[in-house]
């Protein structure tokens, strides 16, 4: 997070977990793509088993909304910037991401801290590119 990139997004899980993924739209896409090696691949998913034992069970796509946002950042309808650090001490917070409203450690870089994203537009987008397979 202190790397001088010229901009950096984080998609925390917060955000991530507001777009499940459920057995309907698992469904979908299965039933949109036509590859047969990504179908095969689909249909031998761990989630195929899930669903079937729990129909309500929700799953949820972290890298595909990051991906989504690669390729459409108009898909965040959300967002604050804040300087962002990682602590890197071993212990129970090693890896937490933390922002700092006030007084952020020397060397942390502003980072746009995605708050919400456009979920109709995000699985119309997912669809559409999963018909392409």
């Amino acid at each position: 997070m202190r790397a001088p990139f010229r901009e950096q997004i984080v998609v925390g899980l917060d955000v991530c977990e507001k777009v499940t993924f459920k057995k309907g739209q698992y469904e979908k896409v299965r039933g949109i793509v036509k590859n047969p090696i990504v179908t095969d691949m689909l249909n031998k998913n761990v989630l195929v088993t899930l669903y079937g034992e729990n129909a309500e069970y929700t799953h949820y796509i972290w890298d595909v909304i990051v991906a989504a946002i690669v390729m459409d950042p108009t898909l965040i309808t959300g967002e604050k910037t804040y300087p962002i650090d990682v602590c890197s001490d071993y212990g129970p917070a090693y890896g937490q991401a933390m922002a700092y409203i006030r007084q952020a450690p020397i060397g942390c870089q502003n980072a746009r801290i995605v708050t919400d994203v456009d979920v109709d537009r995000l699985w119309k987008l997912i669809y559409e590119y999963c018909g392409k397979f």
